[in-house]
């Protein structure tokens, strides 16, 4: 897992890409913490590093990045927690 934030970040002690374009290595999962109105440009960039899934947490619905991910092939989940679902499902999912 590579976070994404500003310049000089750090999430969990695991220090922050600056961009989508500057994770390193391949991407499976974009878990999105931001407002809707930037989640479209995320799912482009999602796209074009070829992504399996755009997981919008709780909260937040874009109906034109889910657009975006489903025509670039991506999985969408929006408004969900991604804790709150793997707690659900059950131990042994790790």
């Amino acid at each position: 897992a590579a976070p994404v934030g500003s310049t000089g970040c750090s999430i969990l002690s695991l220090s922050c890409c600056t961009g989508l374009v500057t994770v390193p290595g391949a991407v499976g999962l974009v878990d999105v913490f931001r407002k809707a109105e930037a989640v479209p440009a995320i799912a482009r960039a999602a796209v074009a590093l070829g992504a399996g899934c755009l997981w919008l947490q709780e909260g937040i619905i874009s109906n034109e990045a889910a657009g975006i991910a489903r025509k670039g092939g991506l999985q969408v989940v929006m408004d969900r927690c991604i804790r709150k679902v793997h707690e659900h499902m059950g131990p042994g999912l790790e």
